[in-house]
């Protein structure tokens, strides 16, 4: 992490400002003038290479209600998000925890150099539809699925499957590309019958057939996935998702949840990246999120060893079994 956090140090100040107007100038405009999108040797679009979504992270992905719905950020309001990057920044560099006071909490963390931060930008938040940049309301189905999950979560754990599959080191989210915490770094391969798309967090590979074939109804954690070129634009459509656990953002989908993602190169080392979350179960409208990636060749793919050091799994259950015999001595 500590090679990604001084790559993002570097870029801080002016060059941060133009660097974030440039990438936002070219998600207006699809296409820089006179650039032509890359084909493989068989003759499909390209867009293969290291595409991390790390840039975004500090955008987050419902749009303030204040703004309704302009997805566009003032000057004054980027301006407080440059702020905002450059005390993360100075945070980051700090070698110790700072002291105790008597109005801080005991038992702080340390810096948090090892998070990923993203580059401030324009863009007001990750939704772009509905208009408002909110998530849909939810449906009744699925506030039932969270006030059960809230049971289990926040009370003593009976089992290891009480708790959420990024707790148990399955996956994080149906939803992959959605900037995270630490390890957002995505690599797309291709030939000519399939597209492999690669993600840090948790590990995974995601093998995407183009040959038309149907989908087959067996549930992975993963989804099944199919996809199919559109002019120059690579579709992906992934349902069959075993979703016991999953969540996206703080709710918990259902076995209908479907997404549609939209791949499209918008230069020599930029992508447009959609997804459109469709789980009629879950919220009561269809919602996309959109954002365009800045290729980085160099970017470290590290290896994502959760279950060797995944401690908090253990911890939990011992906790609860020693909280349930210290009440069972009581008198």
């Amino acid at each position: 992490m500590n090679q990604r956090f001084a790559r993002a140090i570097a870029t801080l100040g002016v060059p941060l400002l133009l660097a974030s107007l440039a990438v936002d100038a070219q998600q207006a405009t699809p296409r820089a003038a006179g650039w032509t999108s890359p084909k493989t040797p068989w003759g499909h679009p390209d867009v293969q290479g290291f595409w991390p979504s790390t840039e975004w992270r500090g955008v987050p992905l419902q749009r303030a209600e204040s703004l309704g719905t302009r997805n566009t950020l003032t000057e004054d309001e980027f301006a407080a998000r440059e702020r905002q990057a450059a005390a993360e920044a100075a945070s980051d560099a700090e070698e110790y925890a700072a002291p105790s006071t008597p109005d801080s909490k005991p038992g702080g963390n340390p810096p948090d150099y090892w998070q990923d931060r993203g580059t401030p930008k324009t863009q007001a938040s990750l939704i772009v539809s509905p208009d408002d940049g909110r998530l849909p309301p939810r449906t009744a189905e699925a506030e039932a699925r969270i006030a059960a999950r809230a049971q289990k979560t926040t009370g003593p754990a009976d089992s290891w499957l009480d708790r959420s599959l990024y707790e148990r080191c399955i996956t994080k989210t149906p939803l992959n590309f959605l900037p995270g915490t630490y390890n957002n770094g995505h690599e797309i391969l291709q030939n000519e019958d399939y597209v492999v798309i690669r993600h840090e967090m948790i590990n995974q590979a995601r093998m995407i057939p183009l040959d038309g074939r149907p989908f087959t109804g067996i549930r992975t954690y993963m989804g099944e996935s199919r996809g199919h070129f559109e002019n120059d634009t690579l579709v992906v459509e992934t349902k069959n998702y075993l979703t016991n656990g999953a969540v996206i953002g703080d709710t918990p989908v259902s076995d209908d949840l479907k997404i549609i993602e939209k791949f499209t190169r918008t230069g020599e080392h930029s992508l447009k990246y959609e997804a459109t979350v469709d789980d009629p179960k879950t919220w009561t409208q269809p919602w996309t999120m959109a954002f365009e990636i800045t290729e980085d060749p160099e970017y470290p793919l590290y290896e994502y060893a959760c279950h060797e050091g995944n401690y908090a799994m253990v911890n939990i259950l011992k906790g609860a079994r020693a909280a349930e015999a210290a009440q069972r001595k009581k008198p």
